[in-house]
């Protein structure tokens, strides 16, 4: 049965690589699909995999925690379609189709707003036995979703400052670097804050027996590298030697929604014991 459970929880681990598989040939940026279609599809995915958690959930949890892990949980819908997509195009050719990419961000401001749910009922739950250092975590917590909502809101309204930018007259190869690249050292210690807090919150929940140790290790593992980008795209900026390119991916919002959302499946799929 354990080994059973293992391989169960081993798969909601990797379900949101599955959805993007699917999703990417369903994508509006291949000719031929709907952005309409694909919406509907990530939606389905969506569903899909609740019925899939719900063979495997402890449902010992206490209805706050269930609540807010569940929340977390269905960020997996959202790296699912926002990796789905494709890279995004930020070139002129993005303005015949404004919509893929103000989909993105939507469903990006919706895990935004799903972590912050999440998160609060999950602390709301843990708050008394905290102790005083521990309360500061809030203070992570309110920066995190701040950049978070910044930066996606930013990025959303990209289409329609490159439109202005081009009726300027101006070249539109070179707005990517006059619109993105300011706000780089911000989105920097936005990911060094993000990957912190998880790490904050996975400590404190494998401390109340809520997340297995081998779990937050992985999760500390992963954020870390998080981190480290973070503080390298603060100073350096998108200059990475070939080598290390792939540690990108940590900067891209999927980086730290996927580590909430892995962070969900060890939380939801442990056979639990809360300490009092």
């Amino acid at each position: 049965m354990k080994i059973l459970k293992f391989i169960g929880s081993l798969f909601l681990f990797l379900l949101p690589f599955v959805g993007v598989v699917f999703l990417f040939g369903h994508s509006p940026y291949t000719e031929g699909n709907s952005l309409s279609t694909f919406a509907i599809l990530n939606f389905v995915y969506a569903i899909i995999s609740v019925g899939l958690l719900l063979l495997l959930v402890n449902k010992n949890l206490p209805k706050q925690l269930l609540l807010g892990y569940v929340l977390l949980y269905l960020l997996g819908a959202v790296i699912a379609g926002v990796l789905g997509l494709g890279e995004p195009d930020f070139s002129v050719n993005m303005l015949q189709h404004t919509e893929r990419e103000h989909y993105r961000y939507i469903i990006l401001t919706l895990a935004a707003l799903l972590f912050a749910a999440g998160f609060i009922l999950i602390i709301k739950n843990r708050w008394d036995k905290f102790a005083n250092w521990n309360k500061l975590i809030v203070l992570l917590f309110i920066a995190a979703v701040a950049e978070f909502l910044w930066e996606f809101n930013m990025n959303y309204h990209y289409a329609e400052n490159l439109q202005l930018w081009v009726n300027e007259g101006k070249n539109a190869a070179d707005f990517e670097a006059h619109y993105q690249l300011p706000g780089l050292p911000i989105g920097g210690v936005g990911r060094i804050i993000e990957y912190t807090l998880i790490i904050w919150l996975g400590l404190i929940l494998a401390k109340s027996y809520l997340m297995k140790k081998w779990s937050f290790v992985l999760l500390t593992i992963y954020c870390l590298l998080g981190v480290y980008t973070g503080i390298r795209v603060y100073i350096y900026g998108f200059d990475f030697p070939d080598n290390i390119k792939f540690l990108l991916f940590f900067f891209i919002p999927a980086g730290p929604i996927l580590a909430l959302y892995w962070m969900s499946v060890a939380l939801l799929t442990k056979s639990t014991r809360i300490e009092t």
